[in-house]
């Protein structure tokens, strides 16, 4: 787990105990003049980042019995922070594993957030500690392959069948430039890449060939003709899988 996720599951636990004691002193969510909505942000600054001002902030909102239990939550919040921010991993590894112990056991029953929050860490301590044992990781990878996918979902509005999807898929992350520019040559392609994986389902299937115009991609498969494998979005053997999200005809 990366900072970013596990920074986050601590934030939400924050946020959902500041919002469950306003509502216990109020009986009302947040309003713009109510300490504890006001220091929303504040909170969840890092506290070596703080500023006078909301040093002083924070000190009159803890300043409050009723506010007890928020800075408990806080206090966890920050912990996880400084053991991210620790400039050698190797030693920022123990205060985040002393962290997992404190909140996995002995938590008072007020504070249910945190007991969610150790249940939740106690959990994937393997995948947290794994951060601090592999230095150079990141979810980077994984996020930008996610977003063009999301983003292909977006302007796609549905797919008919799983050979919509796969051509949608290389269109959008460039994979059919081996086939549009051949004198790029084939040495560029990754074994993992979806070019490849399209080559290898292409062989596998049967063969794919294109038509390409503005905008959309006419594209047949042979084998799923054969087999009377017609989807939605296959009319008389074509599909049309346009970057606007076209449907067949």
């Amino acid at each position: 787990m990366d900072p970013f996720h596990g920074v986050r599951v601590a934030g939400d636990a924050l946020d959902k105990c500041r919002r469950r004691v306003q509502l216990a002193i109020h009986g009302h969510c947040g309003h713009k003049d109510d300490p504890l909505y006001a220091a929303r942000r504040t909170l969840h600054t890092g506290a070596d980042l703080l500023t006078d001002k909301q040093q002083d902030r924070l000190t009159a909102l803890f300043a409050a019995e009723e506010h007890v239990e928020v800075e408990a939550t806080w206090g966890i919040y920050q912990r996880m922070i400084a053991a991210y921010r620790h400039p050698d991993r190797t030693k920022g590894r123990e205060p985040m594993r002393n962290l997992i112990g404190s909140v996995s056991a002995g938590v008072p029953a007020a504070l249910s957030e945190v007991i969610t929050l150790g249940r939740t860490l106690k959990k994937r301590a393997v995948d947290v500690l794994a951060y601090f044992d592999r230095p150079g990781t990141s979810n980077g990878p994984t996020e930008a392959i996610s977003g063009r996918l999301e983003h292909l979902c977006g302007s796609a509005l549905g797919f008919g069948n799983l050979t919509t999807y796969i051509a949608g898929s290389l269109l959008e992350t460039g994979g059919f430039r081996p086939l549009l520019h051949p004198g790029l040559g084939r040495a560029a392609l990754c074994p993992g890449s979806f070019t490849t994986m399209w080559a290898r389902w292409s062989s596998q299937f049967g063969g794919i060939w294109l038509i390409v115009l503005p905008h959309r991609i006419y594209f047949r498969a042979s084998a799923f003709e054969e087999q009377g494998h017609q989807g939605a979005g296959l009319a008389d053997g074509r599909a049309r899988a346009g970057v606007h999200g076209d449907r067949g005809r």
